[in-house]
């Protein structure tokens, strides 16, 4: 009997700790942390979801939700834009308000039809990016399956890179989604390449008291500029 009852504390304990041991690791994996080797370009997304393949040449990425009635997905797309680098840093936020706004989102869903526009923002943030965002239903069709939906997306620009980020998934459906759309789009991110600050970590030569030294051609005499 003592041996028995030893046992079957054994047996408990057991299944006890291997039960710890799924809800711990389920717990600590409930978002997927994935990168692109080639952009450095990140994001996070529910364990759940699963990649899928691209359909267009410049996508980076692709998930699509689990058991969804019709398939509520998420894309990350990645285009060099070298246009604006030969203006300093300082005006990437106008730049984007000329080439990554309101026109940039008429081109980008003219391929879809019955296109309405609920909601669209500049001055936001995508990823390292000033960024706009929009709001917006249409209707698929040829040669994907016909249905209404509902789409959120960013797009940003930084450092000679447009980064467009976007979520949708059938009109019914979309409130269901939305949080997790906008959870997913908030965590892209990319590499830093800008510094903050003008002069980075440097001493400020740029300032107007700034003075520097040098020695002429004959190294005989020190002037300063």
């Amino acid at each position: 009997m003592f041996v028995f009852e030893n046992l079957k504390k054994s047996i408990l304990l057991s299944l006890l700790v291997i039960s710890l041991f799924i809800f711990t690791n389920r717990a600590d994996a409930e978002y997927f942390v994935w990168e692109d080797p080639h952009t450095g370009v990140t994001l996070s997304f529910p364990d759940t979801w699963y990649m899928t393949s691209k359909r267009e040449d410049d996508e980076i990425i692709r998930i699509n939700a689990p058991g969804a009635k019709i398939s509520a997905n998420c894309v990350v797309k990645h285009r060099e834009d070298k246009r604006f680098l030969i203006y300093p840093s300082r005006y990437d936020d106008a730049i984007q308000k000329i080439a990554y706004s309101k026109d940039f989102w008429t081109q980008y869903f003219s391929k879809h039809d019955n296109v309405k526009v609920h909601l669209i923002r500049d001055g936001a943030g995508f990823a390292k990016g000033y960024a706009s965002y929009i709001i917006a239903s249409y209707t698929t069709g040829y040669p994907e399956v016909y249905e209404e939906r509902v789409s959120v997306a960013f797009t940003g620009y930084y450092a000679g890179n447009n980064l467009i980020g976007e979520c949708s998934s059938s009109k019914e459906e979309f409130p269901k989604y939305r949080d997790i759309f906008l959870s997913v789009l908030k965590s892209v991110d990319q590499d830093k390449i800008n510094h903050e600050l003008l002069i980075g970590e440097y001493e400020n030569f740029l300032g107007s008291n700034a003075i520097l030294y040098f020695r002429d051609k004959s190294k005989l005499k020190t002037e300063q500029y």
